[in-house]
């Protein structure tokens, strides 16, 4: 076959397209730091990184999910923590109002205390976290509890709201993992039934009504009362507890996996530097030498041998 000038040259462009391409590519490698930077560089590396990335887009939403947790279980917390002192501080007025050397007066003044306590518990009842009733059912925004007052604005009675109570706040923690992040009103402030030992509302009414009426006897019963109260308290802090744990097992779960993740991606995805420059040096030189091939074959022709 008979090769002219025009194929030889035509030849030699195409080798330098190609060469022009190689080394586009591992300089793109080089200056990136990325193996893989376009789904057509390695189709298969490409769709194992987009279920890898996938993974990890969910496994952060996890984390994120488990921070919203945390913080509601923390303020839980505090908020059983103020109720447990507030109960500690009406146990001790129980107490010195249950000996016999004071005074009416002296008993009426406590009563008015544990009024106080007894507004203060009802606001913790009906504490919100975030715009959200902490103590609330799925129905985050209905009241936990109201209160029936007298013409003076004293609290007569305190009733759990039906709606305010029903439903669970799951958050999702993992694929297969879900955690209930809140506690029932009714089961934390009544012991689970509305005017039974363990109701904290009605404990503290009962207990003020018989200090302001200068009953000496009112803080017997109550004693025993506020104990059952403050039971109740402390196995719904004892659950948190429990739950604080899943939390903290299911968090280095997710950081483990982030990190695995992590590796994935970047085995598949970033370039080995030592071994990327090592092609760029080659790919330069074969790029440099079809260059200088071409420009000596078309700077050939007939007339360079005409005398």
């Amino acid at each position: 076959m008979r090769v002219t000038n025009r194929m030889r040259v035509q030849d030699s462009l195409l080798t330098i397209e190609q060469r022009g391409a190689r080394f586009e590519a591992v300089q793109r490698e080089a200056t990136s730091g990325k193996r893989v930077d376009r789904a057509g560089d390695d189709p298969a590396a490409s769709a194992r990184i987009l279920k890898l990335r996938s993974g990890l887009a969910r496994n952060l939403q996890f984390q994120r999910n488990l921070d919203t947790a945390r913080m509601r279980l923390g303020h839980a917390e505090l908020s059983l923590q103020r109720a447990t002192d507030q109960l500690d501080e009406v146990r001790s007025f129980a107490v010195q109002a249950s000996t016999g050397t004071w005074s009416d007066e002296n008993r009426a003044v406590l009563g008015q205390e544990v009024d106080q306590l007894l507004e203060s518990l009802l606001a913790e009842g009906n504490r919100r976290f975030l715009g959200h009733s902490l103590y609330a059912g799925s129905q985050v925004d209905q009241p936990v509890f109201e209160a029936v007052r007298d013409a003076a604005g004293q609290i007569q009675l305190v009733t759990a709201t039906p709606s305010g109570q029903e439903g669970r706040v799951m958050v999702q923690l993992s694929e297969n993992e879900q955690l209930q992040v809140n506690f029932r009103g009714v089961d934390v402030f009544m012991g689970g039934t509305q005017g039974g030992q363990a109701d904290i509302f009605d404990t503290l009414i009962e207990l003020r009504d018989g200090l302001l009426a200068g009953d000496e006897d009112a803080s017997g019963p109550a004693l025993e009362r506020i104990d059952a109260v403050i039971s109740t308290i402390n196995g719904t802090r004892a659950s948190l507890g429990t739950r604080v744990q899943r939390l903290d097992a299911t968090e280095n779960q997710l950081f483990s996996r982030q990190e695995l993740l992590t590796d994935n991606i970047s085995d598949d995805e970033d370039a080995d530097l030592a071994d990327t420059m090592m092609r760029y040096t080659l790919e330069q030189t074969g790029y440099q030498a079809a260059l200088k091939s071409i420009s000596q074959v078309m700077s050939t022709s007939l007339l360079n041998f005409l005398s």
